[in-house]
């Protein structure tokens, strides 16, 4: 198999070419809320007492439903956590609301410093110059709650997404207010930074820390974490973004995720014992299949992307999104780093725009415990129909191998059925 001749097809200048066109129409999942329960943001929201200097002071944070953590996590703001002096609070209680424990006794919870971490930047320059790392996050042991899951949706696509005049809402305790009684405002998002929102949501002290909320997908979502009033008269207040930047520095403190690892087709009868592996090659726009890891310069992270509250009925597997680390010397652009998995068309391309087909679930196989299969849900055309993806090998040929040409572009999708059997359509991570 040639593969020069595979890759003749017609390529547009790119000096004509609009990245906006490989966006793939997208489902409308901000419609609002459907069905939710409001005695889930007073469960979720927690009230935060601790001391700086010799001051008692007071703040918000609020659980996030992370998937594959040991770990319940808390997000807050970091100067809850650490003084402009760079000095770390003390004393820190996490109040809960009455009757969400298992006993009395566990409402008010003493947290460790070792539980305790603080953005990076943050911790280095503890100032009002750098809102927009100022966060951090509080663990704390499943064993309370009985290990039952617990927290707000997160949504990685909203940390990029333009939310300008989207509705939100902020929910946390001002100084004087008890514990399980979080208040509520809403207001127009006003400001889209990278890594900031800015809103007209009337906020004061004490509400630092609590969920910037919006509704996603029918239920609640954090997009945000408050942390900050308005920088000026006539502005409105801040909250650092949950994007890629925040989202990453947290699951790096909860060890959540997968790092540079290849993605191979899970070893079994028919795979060549070379293994067959996914290949970004830097002359081509689709993925290939590669025999053998030799030369294969293509490895991710993976990363939890979307996961509901989990009270939502029915909940849905989370889903996750696999970023495309960078080979020495990659020629393309570094802004193509997510994986999109385009089962209408059945390639695999790297993207610059999160969209919907970038968030696979990964779904364990019912047999084998260490392999898994990449599927995702259609949001267009026939609603509910799933698609997992394949790669295998049929095309290469003896001479093709000795010709050392181990790249062939069978990878490729087909309907999704639990349990049945297809070859070449369970992977594991190397």
């Amino acid at each position: 198999m040639n593969s020069g001749a595979m890759s003749s097809n017609f390529e547009l200048n790119p000096e004509f070419y609009d990245v906006g066109w490989d966006a793939q129409l997208e489902p409308e999942d901000r419609d609002g809320l459907q069905l939710s329960q409001v005695q889930d943001r007073s469960d979720w929201i927690v009230k935060l007492q601790f001391t700086q200097g010799k001051d008692t002071s007071y703040g918000t944070g609020f659980y996030v439903n992370i998937p594959d953590t040991k770990t319940y996590v808390v997000l807050t703001a970091g100067h809850n956590l650490i003084n402009a002096e760079g000095i770390s609070s003390r004393n820190l209680v996490v109040f809960r609301a009455a009757g969400s424990a298992s006993s009395a006794t566990q409402n008010n919870l003493k947290i460790n410093d070792q539980d305790i971490f603080i953005s990076s930047s943050y911790r280095v320059t503890p100032s009002n110059a750098n809102t927009e790392n100022d966060y951090g996050a509080i663990l704390v042991p499943r064993a309370i709650d009985n290990a039952r899951a617990r927290g707000f949706g997160f949504a990685l696509k909203l940390g990029h997404d333009d939310l300008r005049k989207d509705e939100l809402s902020i929910s946390g305790y001002r100084v004087d207010t008890a514990p399980g009684l979080p208040v509520t405002s809403t207001g127009q998002c006003i400001g889209c930074q990278e890594n900031q929102l800015e809103y007209r949501i009337q906020t004061e002290k004490g509400l630092s820390g609590s969920p910037v909320i919006m509704a996603y997908k029918g239920h609640d979502t954090a997009v945000a974490i408050h942390n900050h009033g308005p920088a000026k008269r006539g502005r409105g207040s801040r909250g650092t973004r949950l994007n890629e930047k925040v989202l990453d520095e947290i699951f790096s403190w909860i060890n959540v995720g997968q790092r540079n690892r290849l993605l191979r087709v899970f070893p079994s009868k028919g795979v060549p014992d070379e293994g067959l592996y996914l290949r970004f090659r830097p002359d081509e726009s689709h993925g290939w299949v590669r025999l053998g890891r030799e030369g294969l310069e293509t490895s991710f992270d993976i990363l939890p992307a979307y996961a509901p509250p989990p009270t939502v009925a029915s909940s849905p597997l989370p889903l996750y999104v696999f970023r495309f680390r960078f080979p020495p010397g990659w020629p393309r652009s570094t802004e193509e780093r997510w994986v999109l998995w385009d089962f209408m068309k059945k390639r695999v391309t790297l993207t610059s725009a999160l969209q919907e087909p970038c968030f696979p679930r990964i779904v364990q196989d019912s047999k084998a415990k260490d392999a898994f299969h990449i599927v995702l849900a259609a949001t267009q055309g026939t609603m509910g129909e799933l698609f997992e993806f394949r790669m295998q090998a049929a095309d290469l040929t003896a001479a093709d191998i000795e010709m050392e040409e181990f790249d062939t572009p069978e990878a490729s999708f087909v309907k999704y059925v639990r349990n049945k059997k297809v070859k070449f359509n369970n992977f594991s991570f190397e």
